[in-house]
């Protein structure tokens, strides 16, 4: 499939996702995506744009939450506060860029 085939069937599946048809901005029509693993924490903030999303903001941070799980069966403390001290920050982005929908 060529490269407009594509963008095309890409537009297709996101308008049955509940992606914006038209470039017009509403603003519940910001998302963000959150990926929180045993090392990093991601947040991508984008809205609807013709073919798909615009990235507006981001963000990544290593958490190293798993760090020492192995030995010890635990969380530690200081991943836990490493973890949280980044979803904060996550949190704030998403709130200073009035996220409508979060996954």
């Amino acid at each position: 499939m060529g490269e407009t085939g594509e963008r095309e069937r890409d537009a297709r599946v996101g308008d049955r996702q509940g992606r914006a048809k038209s470039p017009g901005r509403k603003p519940n029509d910001v998302v963000a995506a959150l990926d929180l693993g045993t090392n990093n924490c991601r947040l991508l903030i984008a809205r609807p744009a013709p073919g798909g999303f615009r990235v507006i903001d981001g963000f990544s941070r290593v958490v190293r939450l798993g760090q020492g799980i192995g030995e010890s069966g635990v969380l530690s403390e200081a991943a836990i506060e490493r973890t949280v001290d980044a979803l904060i920050v996550c949190a704030a982005k998403m709130e200073r860029r009035e996220v409508g929908r979060r996954r």
